[in-house]
């Protein structure tokens, strides 16, 4: 996924863009998930994400997984 900078303005000032921290690291949506299938390798995936104040518990499960999708048509939460 990408977007042209004024794009990015955009999303940026109606707090729609979303990043992760993981293991140290700083990922896009796009990157997490990259992340996420590597390391379940093959396997049920749980991870908890959080915002403010909400706590989510998430299970990736490759059986369920569309390759085409980046993971966050559902399949997590």
């Amino acid at each position: 996924m990408s977007y042209t900078a004024k794009e990015y303005k955009v999303l940026s000032d109606v707090k729609k863009l979303l990043y992760f921290k993981y293991k140290g690291k700083i990922l896009c949506h796009t990157c997490l998930f990259k992340t996420i299938i590597k390391e379940s390798n093959g396997k049920k995936f749980k991870l908890k994400l959080y915002d403010e104040d909400t706590e989510f518990l998430c299970v990736y499960d490759p059986e369920d997984q569309d390759e085409s999708i980046d993971g966050f048509d559902g399949s997590l939460f």
